[in-house]
């Protein structure tokens, strides 16, 4: 008898175990998921290092050089993003959270109404300078400089810029940025002339993605038509266009062919066919990522500038396919 009610009073307290430890939530049980992403100006798309981002009171996040964040734990729900960053609008949407979110933060800039400030002094005066790399202190042409968003500028092919007639005496946001290079920006207030070395540093994405493109133009070559096949082919890089910044597409490619004339009976800029080579000389070297020159005497030229590249950086789609016919007694055909 004894013993049966021990067995009894041991069963009840299992039951009782289990229910308790099936009544009492454990974190185990509640998912959790990733909220990561990247921060960027918009429409340059050039990431905001520096951002302030904030999840639902969470502990805020700084961006780093990439404009990358990233939030572990995050449970599931309604959660409110808040990103912030010096001389951009605040930016703050709503995420319902079921799994892991990658999020694209376009940022636009907020430039300083100086229209609408007291001033005390007129006056302006003149911001001068020059945009290097870095890494190696080279300097970078075709940089773009902006001073309150409203005055605009590029370097030029030594990499020296000058904005005239900036309203002394206010706090001009300072932003400069340039193909494969992460943006600078600083805040200036000047009294008098000034003159800035701004470095720029390297963005190994972009980079990365520049390289990728480039490939895609060398599969191109060895894809051409029989009759381009017999053409020889030099292709510039920008280690070739960098020891000529100032001069123009024209010059460079005369300087190429050992200072021959060339025909140019074809040119093409950016895909697109051009009439006469004279429209060469529009274009200089520092805005030029690649020049391709086929044929001895420059029968058919293709030149790419850095933006036209940088609007197909990991594009799928293949770029035209080279075709090129002797016309005989007639002109040559290209396209």
């Amino acid at each position: 008898m004894k013993t049966e009610r021990s067995r009894c009073r041991f069963l009840l307290w299992v039951a009782c175990g289990a229910l308790f430890l099936w009544a009492t939530p454990t974190e185990a049980q509640t998912p959790t998921f990733t909220v990561s992403g990247r921060v960027a100006e918009s429409p340059s798309l050039y990431w905001i290092g520096g951002a302030t981002v904030r999840l639902s009171g969470r502990p805020a996040f700084i961006t780093d050089t990439n404009g990358e964040f990233r939030f572990s734990g995050v449970p599931p729900g309604p959660h409110t993003l808040t990103v912030e960053a010096m001389g951009y609008r605040s930016h703050q949407r709503q995420l319902v959270v079921r799994a892991d979110t990658v999020l694209l933060v376009e940022m636009e800039i907020d430039p300083i109404r100086l229209d609408s400030l007291l001033v005390k002094e007129a006056g302006t005066f003149a911001l001068r300078g020059r945009v290097t790399d870095g890494s190696t202190g080279r300097r970078i042409p075709e940089a773009r400089v902006q001073a309150d968003s409203r005055f605009t500028t590029f370097t030029d092919g030594l990499g020296s810029f000058r904005i005239n007639n900036l309203p002394r005496g206010f706090s001009l946001p300072i932003v400069v940025d340039a193909y494969r290079y992460l943006p600078a920006r600083v805040a200036l207030i000047a009294e008098d002339d000034t003159t800035l070395t701004i470095e720029l540093e390297p963005d190994s994405l972009a980079i990365e993605l520049f390289e990728a493109t480039l490939q895609r133009l060398d599969v191109r070559l060895e894809n051409r038509t029989t009759y381009a096949k017999h053409l020889s082919i030099i292709a510039l890089d920008r280690s070739h266009l960098d020891r000529r910044p100032s001069r123009s597409a024209y010059d460079v490619i005369v300087w190429r062919l050992s200072g021959r004339e060339f025909s140019g009976q074809c040119v093409f800029v950016d895909e697109v066919k051009i009439l006469g080579k004279g429209r060469l000389h529009l274009y200089d070297a520092a805005e030029i990522e690649r020049i391709e020159i086929y044929g001895r005497r420059g029968t058919m030229v293709r030149v790419y500038t850095q933006a036209f590249i940088a609007r197909n950086l990991g594009g799928s789609q293949n770029f035209r396919q080279i075709r090129y016919f002797p016309g005989g007694m007639g002109p040559d055909i290209c396209y």
